[in-house]
């Protein structure tokens, strides 16, 4: 699976400006992206994601616009306080 990470434009940031926040402090954990596939702007802080049994290490930051596959276990190093808006199953291209 790959994890697509870039920067949005207005449009985008606009869109994700109006959703639910979450926040993590430092630290490492598991997690599974079960039928949905989430998207994520990333408003304060730094982390890397890598699938299990996968070698690829996504790394992104404040600013990044995420997206996380469907059905996608990985673990997750959050390198510093993490804040992002995120939305699930959301087609910016509508």
């Amino acid at each position: 699976m790959k994890v697509l990470i870039r920067r949005p434009n207005d449009k985008e940031k606009e869109i994700m400006k109006k959703c639910e926040i979450w926040e993590h402090k430092k630290g490492v954990f598991d997690w599974e992206y079960k039928d949905k596939q989430e998207t994520c702007l990333i408003i304060k802080g730094s982390a890397s994601v890598k699938g299990k049994n996968e070698s690829a290490e996504y790394f992104f930051k404040e600013g990044d616009l995420v997206t996380f596959p469907t059905n996608w276990d990985c673990q997750w190093k959050i390198t510093e306080d993490m804040k992002k808006y995120y939305i699930f199953d959301y087609d910016f291209n509508s």
